[in-house]
Formats: C-alpha cells, structure tokens, sequence
C-alpha cells in the first residue's frame, strides 16, 4: 500500500468492533489503537479552506515533517540528547496541530516532558531510556495509522 506520495504505508487492521469470541488486545500488545481517529479531516479541510489541492500540499508536508521528526527523535533518543528530542517532538507537534492529530499531540507531549526530566538529570537513566524507548514505539506506531488514514482519505 502507498500513499499518494508513493511512500510505504502499513495497511490498517480492520478497525470493527472485535465480536464476542475475540479478546481485546491488552494496552501493553497495541498500544496505539488503529481505530483511533488520528487526524480530524474536518479541521483539516477547513485548515485548507475546503481546497482539496492545498489540503494535499498540507498532508505532503505533513508527511515530510512525520518523517524528519520520526528520524530525528529516533537518532536523539539513541544519542541522549534531551534538547534535540523535545525540539523534534515539539515541531511535528505543532505541524499536527493544525489537524487535530490528538493522539500523535500526545505522544509529543509525552516526548517533550520526559526530555524535560532528562535534562534535570534523570534519577534512573535506564528507566528513562526504557521510557523513551516506548515513547518512540508509541510515536512511530501513531505515524503509522496517521499515514494509513491519509493515503486511505486520498485513494477515495
């Protein structure tokens, strides 16, 4: 599956309610649901004015920004550098703002505060690293559904 960029996306598991025989997945096997509504395509298109083209123009750089920050935090965390990580959580967070990506706004958050507590120097490194580590997973997973609503919004 691709997305209108021609960029790999992970396709969504069905998002129906699981029926009775099924078990619900644990918060610790899924921790972001695919049936979370990642971006808000109403604000997103009044964000765009209604305009179509521009929404894309927006999605693309959307997307761009995903990906840089997905690289960036992922290198940061690797390096300890608190700065670099909040700074990277707090861009793609801003950029997702602008269409209501409340799960992936806070995932950032979580980002930007544990950064914060890195700085101030962290009592137990490894239970901080342990944290970032499921942060990031958390982030990527998010980016994920994100890319898989965009390019299922857009092959419509």
């Amino acid at each position: 599956m691709s997305n209108f960029e021609g960029e790999k996306t992970i396709p969504l598991e069905d998002t129906a309610a699981p029926k009775n025989d099924e078990s619900v997945p644990s918060s610790k096997e899924k921790s972001v649901p695919t049936a979370l509504k990642v971006i808000d395509w109403d604000e997103a298109t009044a964000t765009a004015g209604d305009n179509m083209e521009f929404l894309k123009e927006l999605i693309s750089d959307l997307l761009n920004e995903a990906r840089t920050a997905e690289d960036e935090i992922g290198e940061a965390i690797k390096a300890s550098n608190y700065t670099a990580i909040m700074r990277a959580a707090h861009r793609i967070g801003g950029t997702c703002s602008y269409f209501c990506c409340e799960a992936t706004l806070d995932i950032c958050h979580k980002l930007k505060t544990a950064g914060h507590d890195g700085m101030k120097g962290p009592e137990d490194p490894s239970a901080l690293r342990a944290q970032f580590d499921q942060l990031f997973k958390q982030f990527v997973e998010c980016l994920n559904v994100l890319r898989g609503q965009i390019s299922a919004k857009f092959s419509e």
